[in-house]
């Protein structure tokens, strides 16, 4: 199968962890014997590091009447890209933070996409960040409802678990018959020798802030901690930043 990855990063050309997830899971797909790819829109970085799949670098679009904003500018941008490969592929999964499949969804026909699977992954749209972040709901408003109608047009809807599942269909109208639950790869590590602490430990490993969920983490574990005084909640990662002031 020819699949085609439809991002804005990819470990470790751009880091991020929608990036990260697309170089795992598309060299396993390689490995297994598939043609892999990606378009990756951005201005490629001076320097940067090689990646381990084939990469065609799409530059941002540029707005006009007809994209009059760098949201569509850049989904337009990808569906020429699509239509612009040497060969179509058999599916082209799209990452939803920016609504970047919006515009091949809207237009397939007439970009002759008819015969391909156009996918959206769930990595985190920005329509459940800003909410979650208290940031007021007629913020970007274009790009809100570009990605909660790509995910709406999808042939499927990739989710991490059935949680996840049960949101996106509540949220956005999607049959469950479209959601598709895909739980990323987790790389093997390599065991190391340990000393168990005398206690019980949940260790979150990641950013601390906002976007990562961290206070949600918090509310969950109090109730844990109460119940268990020898629990000890930890967490290891750079700090995060505050989506309203920029501080820490």
């Amino acid at each position: 199968m020819h699949i085609v990855f439809v991002a804005t990063e990819l470990d470790p050309v751009v880091s991020g962890a929608a990036g990260a997830l697309i170089a795992d899971l598309g060299s396993r797909l390689a490995d297994a014997g598939h043609r892999v790819e990606v378009l990756l829109v951005g201005h490629q970085p001076e320097d940067a590091p090689a990646p381990s799949l084939p990469v065609t670098w799409v530059p941002p679009g540029v707005p006009d009447r007809e994209a009059p904003d760098q949201w569509q500018a850049d989904s337009r941008a990808v569906a020429r890209a699509i239509t612009e490969l040497a060969e179509l592929p058999d599916l082209v999964e799209f990452q939803d933070a920016g609504g970047l499949g919006m515009w091949a969804l809207m237009r397939r026909v007439s970009l002759g996409l008819s015969d391909v699977a156009l996918t959206v992954r769930m990595h985190g749209p920005n329509d459940l960040q800003f909410e979650r972040m208290g940031i007021s709901a007629d913020h970007e408003p274009v790009l809100r409802t570009m990605e909660a109608e790509a995910f709406r047009m999808a042939d499927a809807v990739v989710v991490a678990s059935s949680g996840l599942a049960g949101l996106v269909g509540d949220r956005y109208g999607i049959e469950p018959e479209r959601i598709r639950i895909g739980t990323p790869p987790v790389a093997d590590l390599d065991p190391i020798e340990l000393i168990p602490e005398a206690g019980p430990e949940v260790v979150c490993f990641g950013p601390l802030g906002e976007q990562a969920g961290s206070e949600d983490l918090v509310r969950a574990v109090v109730p844990l901690l109460a119940a268990r005084p020898n629990l000890v909640l930890r967490f290891i990662g750079q700090d995060g930043r505050l989506s309203g002031t920029g501080g820490s």
